[in-house]
């Protein structure tokens, strides 16, 4: 009986330190992410008519704007609050 407890014990310990570490990883993701999309939403990017924007999840918390239904077209990667990549596409 005192091995289960013991189990139970060593089972309970484990589990709350992952959930700690993932709390804290899981707040600075969620903050690089909002300052991901702060600086996105302050630059311009703009679509032509007929297409519209489509921001998709790129690296770990940032994200990827091209321009949808375009088979050429602008693309940017943000991530930690900065644009890392900018440049086009060719044949969608």
């Amino acid at each position: 009986m005192k091995a289960l407890w013991g189990i139970l014990l060593a089972f309970l310990a484990a589990t709350t330190v992952y959930l700690l570490i993932g709390a804290f990883f899981s707040d600075r993701l969620t903050a690089a992410s909002q300052a991901t999309w702060a600086a996105m939403d302050a630059s311009s990017f703009e679509c032509p008519a007929a297409t519209e924007l489509r921001t998709e999840g790129w690296g770990k918390s940032g994200y990827s704007r091209t321009c949808a239904a375009l088979k050429d077209g602008p693309w940017e990667a943000w991530e930690d609050g900065y644009m890392h990549i900018t440049g086009s596409y060719r044949s969608g």
